[in-house]
């Protein structure tokens, strides 16, 4: 019978599921106790360590993980991926927006107007660029510097003093490109 998850038993009802697996000989996991304190095997470090150690699951029948606290967390950033839950996040706003426009109509223009506040030589720079491309000084290309695709493009300003400097990047290279930055920036 597997456990739910999630639900807390009393100690008397994990001993006696416990008590059954012993029996049955499906117990996988034997603990030591000294000084009256049990010690668990962590399944991946193999290091023996007490209850606060390991979270709840109450799909077994100890009511702890078969993994530490510190294993699990390290296992957690190891499969961790950026990117995969960047693309994610699109897809559930694409959803988000589509059922209400007319909150994020809102909140895009506050976030566009605080933008625009907090750093107009950012503004000056696209404005310049906008125009130069109108009067026909600057010219689009159709595909993006770095991948190579066509789609819409914007214009990437390394240093917002040229402002006619700019290299033409899709959105999600324009992404990667401002995320690098940054984290250039915090390692400084």
């Amino acid at each position: 019978m597997p456990w739910p998850k999630g639900k807390k038993y009393s100690a008397e009802h994990i001993a006696k599921r416990s008590a059954t697996l012993i029996r049955r000989g499906t117990r996988r996991k034997k603990p030591i106790v000294l000084e009256g304190i049990e010690y668990w095997r962590c399944g991946t470090c193999k290091i023996y360590k007490s209850n606060s150690e390991y979270y709840e699951d109450g799909k077994t029948a100890v009511g702890i993980s078969s993994v530490c606290k510190s294993c699990h967390i390290a296992c957690a950033i190891r499969t961790r991926d950026p990117e995969n839950a960047r693309q994610n996040n699109v897809i559930y706003m694409r959803r988000a927006r589509a059922l209400n426009p007319i909150k994020f109509l809102e909140r895009d223009r506050l976030a566009g107007a605080k933008k625009r506040k907090l750093s107009p030589e950012k503004v000056a720079a696209r404005n310049a660029v906008n125009s130069a491309v109108k009067r026909g000084d600057l010219v689009k290309p159709k595909s993006c510097e770095n991948c190579g695709q066509e789609k819409r493009l914007t214009g990437h300003h390394d240093d917002y003093t040229k402002p006619l400097m700019v290299r033409w990047l899709c959105y999600s290279c324009h992404g990667k490109e401002h995320r690098v930055g940054e984290f250039k920036r915090l390692a400084q």
